[in-house]
């Protein structure tokens, strides 16, 4: 690949929208099995319905971090190895929606394009002080990144390693070592056997 600065990442409820809207565990059994066959089980045993606040909850996690999260984590990881130019992750759980911070949700807060959001009402979305002061924050960071290939910022955007160094975007923004790691760990024999 072109060698060159990275960044990478997700948001927290990818498959929100997509997901079905009333799950009971049976359900999400049933869809789960459907839809991973051979390692339904394991699955359903890393994702049980009973730890999260619903059965579709359970859903949205799962197939977030199996499509999304982690793999953003091992594309991170790959890059970082295989070249010297700096890789940055991020993760973006911003809950704007009342389905939670969906996939492309980031776009509107790094372009300030707000009306791109659409409520559930179907009208355009109206950005509350918080939402700005985040668009505002996140597009410093995309603009530095994108002028020199070092977001730096408050804080600074650390560079990807072994820690698993992650940019969390939330109405605070935070680093941390890992996002759902434990869940990432679960899937990433099953990205190598492919």
């Amino acid at each position: 690949h072109h060698a060159m600065p990275i960044a990478i990442g997700a948001n927290a409820d990818e498959t929100g929208r997509e997901a079905p809207a009333m799950l009971t565990e049976p359900q999400y059994v049933a869809l789960v099995r459907a839809q991973l066959g051979p390692i339904a089980d394991a699955a359903l045993q890393q994702y049980p319905a009973s730890a999260y606040p619903s059965p579709r909850a359970a859903y949205v996690r799962l197939t977030t971090d199996s499509r999304f999260v982690c793999p953003s984590r091992e594309i991170a990881a790959g890059a970082a190895a295989a070249q010297a130019a700096p890789v940055f992750r991020y993760f973006f759980q911003y809950r704007a929606t009342p389905l939670g911070a969906v996939h492309g949700l980031d776009v509107p807060f790094v372009f300030g394009t707000f009306g791109a959001i659409v409520t559930p009402s179907g009208t355009p979305y109206q950005p509350t002080a918080a939402d700005l002061a985040l668009s505002a924050a996140i597009q410093g960071y995309w603009t530095r990144f994108a002028r020199s290939g070092d977001p730096g910022g408050a804080p600074a955007w650390p560079a990807y390693g072994a820690a698993d160094p992650t940019l969390v975007l939330d109405g605070a923004i935070t680093t941390t070592a890992g996002v759902r790691t434990a869940d990432c760990d679960f899937w990433r024999p099953y990205y190598l056997a492919r």
